[in-house]
């Protein structure tokens, strides 16, 4: 009789060649799904339909792989209430929507690199994990590798250096 994740809110009966009125109402969400990465989800059981629970990851991960969260960074509430709805586990109808924990981005730029751009450093920050920050070197010098987030932390600092540059042409010298 109704669709799948309602339920009657009331029995139906015939009582006098009529039907009692019920109706298709959204069921509630059992136990939260297994999520690969996360932590603390039990207290996310037997919630209500249209209820949310925050969905914790471990270190290294984070919900859908966005940035960490910032109330302040938002501007007005509802923005930050959108936010927090993308993060969490949602129960629609009798099942949970999970955005699931991702390999986390690195919020913060990377440590700085001697002969190396400041200004390029801030550009990194948001980086998404398995990527590179593409840092740019001073006049005179050229990158020889780069810093790459990996589970929301710079790695390969080792190999990210500004070399300086050789000479490549032979100056003109005046007799």
């Amino acid at each position: 009789v109704c669709i799948k994740g309602h339920a009657l809110d009331a029995p139906l009966l015939c009582i006098d060649g009529r039907w009692t009125s019920a109706s298709c109402a959204p069921q509630p969400c059992g136990e939260p799904p297994d999520v690969k990465y996360s932590r603390g989800l039990h207290t996310c059981a037997n919630q209500d339909h249209g209820s949310s629970c925050p969905l914790l990851c471990i270190s290294g991960y984070s919900p859908a792989g966005l940035s960490e969260l910032v109330p302040g960074a938002y501007g007005d509430p509802e923005a930050l209430s959108a936010e927090q709805a993308r993060r969490s586990l949602r129960c629609v109808a009798g099942e949970w929507l999970n955005p699931g924990c991702h390999e986390a981005p690195c919020d913060s730029p990377p440590p700085s690199v001697a002969n190396a751009n400041a200004s390029s450093f801030a550009a990194c920050a948001g980086t998404q994990s398995r990527e590179v920050c593409r840092i740019r070197c001073d006049p005179g010098f050229y990158p020889t590798g780069y810093p790459e987030c990996v589970k929301g932390a710079w790695k390969s600092m080792h190999v990210a250096r500004c070399e300086e540059a050789p000479c490549t042409d032979v100056p003109e010298i005046g007799r």
